[in-house]
């Protein structure tokens, strides 16, 4: 017999175990009942920032559901910590970075503008959207350790230096990758990736980075697409654990 999908949802509140509690968010009602429909006695999950809940649906009505909480865990944080330094991309292809580098465990994304950007920041309506993104993302793949997203500021203002990281800029002509990260793993220290925008960045700039730090490593011998850089570097990442 196949075992019944178990549903992942975002809510904001929070929850204590063993409790009964009744839902009354409309939207949320919705979701459940209508777009997923599920039934009383069926599990799903909801997460937040911090926590991750197991309850099972006791009873529905038409504007509620109630649910008991079997048991409440705090989320998993992906280790060793992986920061992820991107270029303001193209909107939708930075939506489709933004989730699947939520679904990878990164831990924290820094956005940076550079030259070669090609548009502008949409502000906070575009911060919220890839919010959203990341949401969605850890609703499929149940990675609930949302990263924590910044704000896009000036190649320049991302650099924060510490002995204990270790500094990566994706370069088709840089040094093999892979057996770097594998030690860098096994030190635990922090590694911070770099990846700059459609079109690389200017050489000037990399000087700029390089002064920082990091050194230029290559993800395989063809070009990438940023996008396609920075999936692959974080997973590199991820499969060394």
């Amino acid at each position: 017999m196949l075992q019944k999908h178990e549903f992942a949802i975002y809510v904001r509140q929070n929850f204590v175990a063993h409790q009964l509690v009744c839902i009354a968010d409309s939207q949320l009602v919705h979701r459940v009942t209508h777009v997923l429909r599920l039934k009383t006695d069926d599990q799903l999950i909801f997460f937040n920032e911090k926590t991750h809940s197991l309850v099972t649906i006791r009873a529905i009505t038409r504007k509620t559901i109630e649910v008991f909480v079997e048991k409440i865990d705090t989320n998993e944080v992906c280790a060793p910590k992986l920061v992820m330094q991107l270029a303001v991309l193209r909107r939708d292809t930075l939506q489709e970075a933004v989730s699947s580098l939520t679904t990878l465990g990164v831990n924290e994304i820094e956005l940076f503008t550079c030259e070669k950007m090609q548009r502008t920041w949409g502000g906070q309506e575009e911060y919220d959207r890839l919010y959203r993104c990341m949401i969605a993302a850890a609703e499929q793949s149940k990675c609930f350790a949302l990263p924590k997203l910044h704000k896009p500021v000036e190649l320049e203002q991302i650099f924060v230096e510490d002995g204990s990281e270790f500094y990566i800029m994706c370069d088709v002509h840089g040094c093999e990758l892979i057996p770097a990260v594998l030690q860098a793993v096994q030190e635990n220290k922090t590694i911070k990736i770099l990846v700059g925008p459609e079109g690389d960045l200017t050489e000037p700039e990399k000087n700029i980075v390089v002064q920082h730090a990091y050194r230029k490593w290559r993800l395989t011998k063809t070009v990438l697409r940023s996008e396609q850089a920075a999936y692959l570097a974080a997973g590199i990442v991820r499969a060394s654990i």
